[in-house]
């Protein structure tokens, strides 16, 4: 079972293209009514194994930007970065995907994708029009990434997923000690602020960032005369109380 009003609605076209289940309405009571879904556990792998019979369990998984801008090997962030250091991504994303397909359809998910404004990020170069509506044909999403009709999908317009009111408003409607998985492209970016934004929203929260469902550019796990940006955000999420494991 997931979102109950998700599954219902008929998609909608964003300026994307991409064809998206209709949003739930900011209400609490109905966020409230959707989380009785819960806990309905499922398991995360380890390292970079498929396992889903080991170890710590989930109740809600998030995933963040499974668009093709950012996990498509010719994909606006591929371009900007260079195919060598964007070869991680593209393994995580095979990973993922293989992963996602093995959920039961009782597992609650929300897909909380990117439209971004042009410049957000950027003045010039492929950057510049990162997930910008009309002009970056990877608003899609990835290959084998595309929501199920069961899940909820939600649009952000900053890297922080907590910034789109309907989540925060899911969020904020779970019981205490709900284990949360959030996982996607990217770890130093998204899937970064999106945890430590939840984790301050709700600190009671129990929740998961595993690293092997979550992108990482080659360029992040080297060290550059110090700690690598992956060990800096590692470390920055154990701070706030956030599970790296997996």
């Amino acid at each position: 079972m997931g979102s109950p009003t998700s599954s219902a609605a008929p998609p909608v076209t964003t300026a994307c293209g991409a064809g998206l289940p209709a949003p739930v309405p900011s209400d609490a009571s109905e966020a409230k009514q959707w989380c009785r879904v819960l806990p309905l556990a499922t398991r995360w792998p380890l390292g970079a194994g498929l396992s889903l019979g080991v170890r710590r369990h989930v109740d809600l998984i998030v995933v963040v930007d499974p668009q093709l801008a950012f996990a498509s090997p010719v994909g606006t962030l591929a371009r900007a970065v260079g195919v060598k250091d964007h070869a991680p991504v593209v393994r995580t994303s095979e990973r993922l995907s293989r992963w996602l397909a093995r959920l039961s359809v009782a597992v609650p998910v929300i897909v909380v994708r990117s439209e971004y404004q042009l410049g957000q990020f950027a003045t010039d170069g492929p950057l510049r029009e990162l997930a910008v509506p009309g002009l970056d044909p990877g608003c899609g999403f990835a290959d084998g990434l595309a929501p199920k009709h069961h899940w909820t999908v939600l649009t952000k317009r900053v890297p922080d997923a907590c910034s789109q009111p309907d989540f925060e408003v899911r969020m904020r409607a779970l019981p205490p000690g709900t284990r949360v998985g959030i996982c996607g492209f990217m770890l130093t970016t998204c899937v970064r602020a999106s945890a430590l934004s939840l984790a301050r929203l709700r600190p009671d929260l129990r929740i998961e960032v595993p690293v092997s469902l979550c992108a990482i550019r080659r360029s992040s796990q080297l060290p550059h005369g110090g700690p690598s940006r992956l060990k800096e955000v590692l470390d920055e999420l154990r701070r706030a109380s956030i599970s790296t494991a997996g």
